[in-house]
Protein backbone atom coordinates (compact mmCIF):
# COMPACT_ATOMS: atom_id res chain seq x y z
CA UNK A 1 0.00 0.00 0.00
CA UNK A 2 0.89 3.43 -0.52
CA UNK A 3 1.50 5.63 2.91
CA UNK A 4 -0.20 9.20 1.77
CA UNK A 5 0.18 10.55 5.68
CA UNK A 6 2.33 10.24 8.45
CA UNK A 7 6.05 8.85 8.40
CA UNK A 8 7.38 4.81 8.64
CA UNK A 9 8.08 5.11 12.34
CA UNK A 10 4.07 5.84 12.98
CA UNK A 11 3.25 2.74 11.22
CA UNK A 12 5.93 0.85 12.45
CA UNK A 13 4.98 1.55 16.08
CA UNK A 14 0.64 1.21 15.16
CA UNK A 15 1.44 -2.87 14.06
CA UNK A 16 3.72 -2.89 17.17
CA UNK A 17 1.51 -1.99 19.18
CA UNK A 18 -1.31 -4.63 17.33
CA UNK A 19 1.41 -7.53 17.80
CA UNK A 20 1.75 -6.81 21.52
CA UNK A 21 -1.57 -7.33 21.89
CA UNK A 22 -1.57 -10.40 20.46
CA UNK A 23 1.67 -11.48 22.30
CA UNK A 24 0.13 -10.11 25.15
CA UNK A 25 -2.98 -12.54 24.97
CA UNK A 26 -5.22 -9.01 25.43
CA UNK A 27 -8.32 -9.11 23.63
CA UNK A 28 -9.85 -6.47 24.74
CA UNK A 29 -7.36 -4.46 23.30
CA UNK A 30 -7.33 -5.56 19.91
CA UNK A 31 -10.85 -6.10 19.60
CA UNK A 32 -11.00 -1.87 20.66
CA UNK A 33 -8.28 -1.42 16.95
CA UNK A 34 -9.59 -3.35 14.93
CA UNK A 35 -13.24 -3.73 15.73
CA UNK A 36 -13.62 -7.43 14.19
CA UNK A 37 -15.19 -10.46 15.43
CA UNK A 38 -13.64 -11.87 18.40
CA UNK A 39 -13.47 -15.37 15.81
CA UNK A 40 -11.64 -13.69 13.23
CA UNK A 41 -9.54 -11.42 15.00
CA UNK A 42 -8.43 -15.42 17.24
CA UNK A 43 -6.93 -16.14 13.58
CA UNK A 44 -4.28 -13.72 13.79
CA UNK A 45 -0.88 -14.82 13.82
CA UNK A 46 1.17 -11.83 13.75
CA UNK A 47 1.14 -8.64 11.50
CA UNK A 48 4.71 -7.86 10.11
CA UNK A 49 5.44 -4.63 7.64
CA UNK A 50 8.18 -3.34 5.64
CA UNK A 51 8.90 0.09 3.39
CA UNK A 52 10.49 1.27 0.74
CA UNK A 53 12.01 4.55 0.60
CA UNK A 54 10.05 5.80 -1.98
CA UNK A 55 7.18 5.42 -4.96
CA UNK A 56 9.08 5.51 -8.32
CA UNK A 57 5.88 6.97 -9.81
CA UNK A 58 5.55 9.60 -7.00
CA UNK A 59 8.51 10.82 -5.04
CA UNK A 60 6.53 11.69 -2.34
CA UNK A 61 4.84 8.54 -1.67
CA UNK A 62 6.20 5.68 0.37
CA UNK A 63 5.31 2.11 -0.17
CA UNK A 64 4.59 -0.53 2.69
CA UNK A 65 4.38 -3.92 2.37
CA UNK A 66 2.07 -5.27 5.04
CA UNK A 67 2.07 -9.32 5.70
CA UNK A 68 -0.47 -11.22 8.14
CA UNK A 69 0.55 -14.39 9.41
CA UNK A 70 -3.24 -16.13 10.32
CA UNK A 71 -4.72 -19.90 11.47
CA UNK A 72 -6.64 -19.62 8.59
CA UNK A 73 -6.43 -17.88 5.21
CA UNK A 74 -9.82 -17.63 4.68
CA UNK A 75 -9.71 -14.97 7.20
CA UNK A 76 -7.64 -12.39 4.90
CA UNK A 77 -10.51 -10.32 3.77
CA UNK A 78 -12.11 -9.22 7.25
CA UNK A 79 -8.40 -9.19 8.57
CA UNK A 80 -7.12 -6.98 5.83
CA UNK A 81 -9.92 -4.94 6.15
CA UNK A 82 -9.93 -4.27 9.86
CA UNK A 83 -6.51 -2.97 9.96
CA UNK A 84 -7.14 -0.55 6.77
CA UNK A 85 -9.79 1.08 8.75
CA UNK A 86 -7.50 1.17 11.61
CA UNK A 87 -5.44 3.40 10.32
CA UNK A 88 -8.32 5.27 8.72
CA UNK A 89 -9.58 6.12 12.30
CA UNK A 90 -6.52 7.05 13.80
CA UNK A 91 -7.37 10.75 14.74
CA UNK A 92 -3.89 11.99 13.86
CA UNK A 93 -3.47 10.11 10.85
CA UNK A 94 -7.06 11.73 9.70
CA UNK A 95 -6.06 15.03 10.83
CA UNK A 96 -3.38 15.19 8.41
CA UNK A 97 -5.24 13.51 5.73
CA UNK A 98 -7.70 16.34 5.86
CA UNK A 99 -4.79 18.56 5.54
CA UNK A 100 -3.07 16.94 2.98
CA UNK A 101 -6.76 16.85 0.66
CA UNK A 102 -7.16 20.41 1.39
CA UNK A 103 -3.88 21.56 0.31
CA UNK A 104 -4.58 19.45 -2.61
CA UNK A 105 -7.49 20.99 -3.27
CA UNK A 106 -6.10 24.69 -3.23
CA UNK A 107 -2.95 23.63 -6.08
CA UNK A 108 -6.01 22.38 -8.19
CA UNK A 109 -7.82 25.67 -7.99
CA UNK A 110 -4.92 27.86 -8.51
CA UNK A 111 -4.06 25.44 -11.36
CA UNK A 112 -7.41 26.40 -12.73
CA UNK A 113 -7.15 30.03 -12.72
CA UNK A 114 -3.59 29.95 -14.28
CA UNK A 115 -4.66 28.00 -17.38
CA UNK A 116 -7.85 30.54 -17.22
CA UNK A 117 -5.68 33.34 -17.13
CA UNK A 118 -3.57 32.26 -20.10
CA UNK A 119 -6.35 31.47 -22.22
CA UNK A 120 -7.77 35.15 -21.47
CA UNK A 121 -3.96 36.31 -22.38
CA UNK A 122 -3.97 34.71 -25.76
CA UNK A 123 -6.76 35.99 -27.03
CA UNK A 124 -6.27 40.29 -25.75
CA UNK A 125 -5.85 41.94 -29.09
CA UNK A 126 -3.42 44.44 -27.44
CA UNK A 127 -0.85 41.37 -26.90
CA UNK A 128 -1.06 40.32 -30.41
CA UNK A 129 0.57 43.89 -31.39
CA UNK A 130 3.45 43.36 -29.05
CA UNK A 131 6.86 41.70 -30.19
CA UNK A 132 7.21 40.34 -26.88
CA UNK A 133 5.52 41.46 -23.06
CA UNK A 134 5.97 39.77 -19.96
CA UNK A 135 3.37 39.24 -17.00
CA UNK A 136 3.41 38.11 -13.96
CA UNK A 137 0.94 35.73 -12.46
CA UNK A 138 0.58 34.23 -9.36
CA UNK A 139 3.33 32.60 -7.44
CA UNK A 140 5.82 34.71 -9.38
CA UNK A 141 5.41 32.87 -13.15
CA UNK A 142 6.34 35.13 -15.85
CA UNK A 143 4.68 34.50 -19.11
CA UNK A 144 5.38 35.74 -22.06
CA UNK A 145 2.69 36.58 -25.00
CA UNK A 146 4.88 34.20 -27.82
CA UNK A 147 1.88 31.72 -28.69
CA UNK A 148 4.62 29.02 -28.39
CA UNK A 149 5.69 30.43 -25.15
CA UNK A 150 2.12 30.35 -23.90
CA UNK A 151 1.27 27.09 -24.87
CA UNK A 152 4.31 25.54 -23.42
CA UNK A 153 3.36 27.14 -20.08
CA UNK A 154 -0.19 26.02 -20.34
CA UNK A 155 1.15 22.41 -21.15
CA UNK A 156 3.40 22.43 -17.98
CA UNK A 157 0.27 23.43 -15.64
CA UNK A 158 -1.78 21.01 -17.28
CA UNK A 159 0.31 18.67 -16.44
CA UNK A 160 0.78 19.57 -12.81
CA UNK A 161 -2.43 20.08 -12.43
CA UNK A 162 -3.75 16.72 -13.36
CA UNK A 163 -1.00 15.29 -11.13
CA UNK A 164 -2.97 16.86 -8.41
CA UNK A 165 -6.20 15.56 -10.24
CA UNK A 166 -5.10 11.82 -9.78
CA UNK A 167 -3.96 12.40 -6.01
CA UNK A 168 -7.52 13.68 -5.29
CA UNK A 169 -9.04 10.50 -6.92
CA UNK A 170 -6.77 7.98 -6.54
CA UNK A 171 -5.39 8.51 -3.13
CA UNK A 172 -8.70 9.86 -1.07
CA UNK A 173 -7.56 8.07 2.23
CA UNK A 174 -5.02 7.31 4.69
CA UNK A 175 -3.45 4.50 3.20
CA UNK A 176 -4.28 3.22 -0.79
CA UNK A 177 -4.17 0.00 -1.42
CA UNK A 178 -2.28 -1.15 -4.34
CA UNK A 179 -2.55 -4.68 -4.45
CA UNK A 180 -3.58 -7.46 -2.24
CA UNK A 181 -1.22 -10.80 -2.79
CA UNK A 182 -3.62 -13.73 -2.21
CA UNK A 183 -2.13 -15.52 1.13
CA UNK A 184 -0.95 -18.72 1.14
CA UNK A 185 -2.89 -21.74 1.41
CA UNK A 186 -0.72 -23.32 3.59
CA UNK A 187 -1.71 -21.96 7.36
CA UNK A 188 0.59 -20.89 9.88
CA UNK A 189 0.08 -22.52 13.58
CA UNK A 190 0.44 -20.96 17.02
CA UNK A 191 3.23 -22.03 19.34
CA UNK A 192 1.28 -24.12 21.61
CA UNK A 193 -1.14 -25.70 18.74
CA UNK A 194 2.33 -26.47 16.64
CA UNK A 195 3.68 -28.20 19.71
CA UNK A 196 0.48 -30.06 20.51
CA UNK A 197 0.73 -31.03 17.17
CA UNK A 198 4.41 -32.05 16.99
CA UNK A 199 3.75 -34.51 20.52
CA UNK A 200 0.60 -36.07 18.75
CA UNK A 201 2.66 -37.09 15.41
CA UNK A 202 5.28 -37.98 18.08
CA UNK A 203 3.51 -40.42 20.07
CA UNK A 204 2.01 -42.11 16.90
CA UNK A 205 5.36 -42.46 15.46
CA UNK A 206 7.41 -44.22 18.72
CA UNK A 207 3.81 -46.21 19.30
CA UNK A 208 4.16 -47.79 16.43
CA UNK A 209 7.81 -48.39 16.40
CA UNK A 210 7.13 -49.82 20.28
CA UNK A 211 4.46 -52.20 18.29
CA UNK A 212 7.24 -53.39 15.50
CA UNK A 213 9.96 -54.04 18.55
CA UNK A 214 7.21 -55.97 20.24
CA UNK A 215 5.85 -57.66 17.39
CA UNK A 216 9.16 -58.56 16.00
CA UNK A 217 9.11 -61.82 16.47
CA UNK A 218 6.37 -62.89 14.98
CA UNK A 219 7.01 -60.56 11.88
CA UNK A 220 10.30 -62.27 11.40
CA UNK A 221 9.01 -65.56 11.40
CA UNK A 222 6.69 -64.46 9.27
CA UNK A 223 8.89 -62.92 6.75
CA UNK A 224 10.75 -66.15 6.90
CA UNK A 225 7.92 -68.49 6.03
CA UNK A 226 7.14 -66.17 2.73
Amino acid sequence: MILNVGDVGLYEGIISSLNRYISDGDPAKLDDALQMPPEERGKICYFNVSFTEEDPQDSTAIRALVSISMIDPNAFPVIKNALIDYFERNEYLKSLNSARIASLKDQERVFEKDIAEIDSLQKIEYFQRLNEVEIKLERNLTYKTEKQIFFKDKVKIFDRKEEVSKKLNARPGVVSVMSEFPPSSVPSLPFRKKVKQDVAMGFLFFSLIAILLDKRKQIMDYLREK
